[in-house]
């Protein structure tokens, strides 16, 4: 796991030193994704600088440094990931005098044979920047759920950057680092901003399974991202499943999360596994038990006074599995790490999972450098409490039409999913706060509902195609790298492993999960390796224990900085209109933490963000960069 950036000036505004000098500000802004090693390329002649930020995991010699250069010398790559099938790439590839283990030399030489269309071949995490000397140009490719951030800006006038963060763009004179009103919408709509927009108007994310090419010509041609890879649950049939077949599928389905799970333990490096009271991070850690000799290590963080707390759950678990299991109790008042986690997260992102996920991380980098989670299960195989809502809704309505035949159908999955239960402030409200409806959050909800919307498929299909194309990647992959991240640990989801996922998408609406049982497969599967009751317990969400978010002190914080005299959310948002919600927010019964929580981590990041041009909104992007139309 590592830090890449890059920076091309073709309209020479500054001499080679000066561009080296920028792209290591840039690169070193980026230091506790990769604090083992660094390094730097200048090509003089196009005028570019690559740089790299290296965690060291796999070969740790410095032949595993980069940038690296292919062996035919015409490609130079910088990446961030791991590539599990490195093996099986070097294999294709006999003729070629290796100089060390790294995936990261065989991802090289892959792609200098292939060129783009080798990266459906990778099975891992990664996003990079390929240079092609020869053709002058630079092709850019994030893996296929997003696991990896990967962000970019065009300057106009013949510049272009790319990183690993936001962060390290802002360090360029030249970027436009002021608020995107449009990204706003979409961050107060979803809790975090969607892809491809950035909070910033002169940054776009390279959307996940997607490639672009770069031209390195005078002026720097910015090619539309292409897509290479897509996920969608369409299974052939929707015949109910036998019970032979449905034990053939068990038999798949755990054959299959045994190969995912031991493809993630290639390390030079120790590694373990997080883990929680639920379905699955302890399929995970069982995994690991069964394939590794050395005893597995397994952390967990809890809460001190909080019913809520997962500990106790986490502690059996690794008792009946057979990890060596180590956790923390925390106290509950650890609100004051608030500025912390939004100084780490590069931009806002809502989720209150993101303190306890950066209080893990810190636990277990103490032992280990990397660890594998649980994370694509839910979204995957069906494991939200917001889908066995959603679908009761569904069943009640068909059971009360059956007997009603004059009843109007007023109900709609579109608006029932689409709602609080899944949208963090409605679009009404978003209107009042910035005056009108911008034309990205409104296309980003309108899609989403216009998949719910479409009764061609069961419903548990369309809502777990939703969340894996928004969900998945704006909120649990991109909280799960920045809080590991930020303390240097690798965390790997085998539950995202390509022929996982393949699986997963031909699942049958019967096995996809239902309004009283979510995530069938995953459960069944666990119930042949530990106690059938681990495989009946409720999910619960891994977030912060009530106790640690009184009304009282919650209220507090928002009149401390949301309505502070030089609060920034103030010059972003209507200042009457932010200030009567605050109000409302006092009534208990009208009282939502989770929106609070998503104001004060917007706030609080504005805050830390010391060069963002917070004084007012761009009316939009004020440079030409090209936006992918996938919801």
């Amino acid at each position: 796991m590592c830090g890449i950036a890059g920076l091309v000036d073709a309209a020479v505004r500054v001499d080679n030193e000066t561009l080296a000098a920028q792209v290591i500000a840039m690169r070193d802004r980026l230091a506790h994704r990769g604090p083992d090693d660094a390094g730097v390329l200048v090509e003089a002649d196009l005028r570019l600088a690559l740089g790299h930020r290296r965690l060291t995991i796999v070969d740790l010699t410095e032949t595993g440094n980069q940038p690296m250069t292919s062996a035919c010398g015409r490609f130079t790559i910088v990446y961030n990931g791991e590539i599990y099938n490195a093996a099986d790439l070097r294999a294709k590839y006999p003729h070629i005098r290796w100089r060390g283990r790294s995936d990261t030399e065989a991802l090289l030489e892959h792609l200098a044979a292939k060129g783009p269309e080798g990266i459906a071949d990778l099975n891992g995490m990664f996003a990079f920047a390929l240079l092609d000397r020869a053709k002058g140009e630079l092709i850019l490719a994030r893996d296929r759920f997003g696991q990896k951030p990967l962000c970019y800006t065009a300057g106009g006038g013949g510049r272009f950057a790319f990183a690993s963060e936001l962060s390290a763009l802002r360090t360029l004179p030249w970027f436009n680092a002021s608020i995107d009103r449009e990204a706003l919408a979409a961050y107060l709509l979803l809790q975090y901003v969607h892809q491809p927009r950035s909070i910033h108007a002169g940054a776009r994310k390279l959307p996940p399974g997607c490639w672009m090419r770069v031209r390195l010509d005078e002026q720097i041609t910015v090619e539309e991202p292409r897509r290479w890879f897509d996920w969608s649950a369409r299974p052939e049939g929707e015949e109910p499943a036998t019970e032979r077949g449905i034990e053939e599928m068990l038999d798949e389905l755990d054959a299959l999360l045994m190969q995912a799970v031991r493809r993630r333990l290639m390390s030079d490096v120790p590694l373990g596994v997080l883990l929680s009271g639920g379905i699955d991070s302890a399929l995970i850690a069982s995994a690991m038990v069964c394939l590794v000799d050395d005893p597995v290590r397994s952390f967990s963080i809890g809460f001190s006074g909080s019913e809520e707390s997962e500990h106790l759950e986490a502690r059996q678990a690794a008792a009946t599995i057979g990890t060596l299991h180590q956790d923390e109790v925390l106290r509950a008042e650890i609100l004051e790490l608030l500025p912390t986690i939004a100084a780490h997260l590069d931009e806002p992102l809502g989720d209150s999972s993101c303190l306890p996920t950066f209080l893990l991380a810190q636990l277990a980098r103490r032992e280990v450098k990397v660890v594998l989670t649980g994370d694509g299960g839910d979204e995957l195989f069906g494991g939200y409490q917001r889908y066995a809502e959603t679908l009761r809704e569904e069943a009640q309505l068909a059971h009360r039409l059956r007997y009603v035949a004059t009843q109007r159908r007023r109900w709609s999955a579109a608006d029932a999913y689409c709602s609080p239960r899944f949208w963090m402030f409605m679009p009404e409200t978003i209107i009042d706060w910035i005056g009108d409806w911008p034309e990205f959050a409104a296309h980003g909800a309108a899609t989403m509902r216009g998949i719910l919307a479409d009764e061609s498929r069961p419903l548990i299909h369309r809502m777990r195609d939703v969340d894996v194309h928004t969900y998945l990647p704006g909120a649990v992959l991109a909280k799960v790298d920045r809080m590991t991240m930020a303390h240097g640990l690798e965390a790997r989801s085998p539950f995202l492993d390509p022929e996982v996922a393949a699986f997963a998408s031909r699942l049958p609406a019967s096995l996809s999960g239902s309004a009283v049982r979510l995530k069938p497969m995953l459960r069944d599967v666990l119930a042949r390796r530990l106690p059938r009751e681990w495989s009946q317990r409720p999910k619960k969400g891994f977030g912060l224990p009530s106790s640690a978010w009184s009304h009282a002190k919650m209220i507090g914080l928002c009149d401390e900085l949301l309505l502070a005299p030089d609060a920034r959310c103030r010059d972003l948002l209507d200042r009457q209109a932010l200030a009567a919600w605050v109000h409302r927010q006092r009534r208990p019964q009208a009282f939502s933490v989770y929106q609070v929580w998503t104001l004060l981590v917007l706030e609080l990041w504005l805050r830390s963000a010391a060069d963002v041009a917070a004084s007012g909104a761009a009316a939009g992007p004020l440079c030409a960069l090209p936006l992918a139309t996938d919801c």
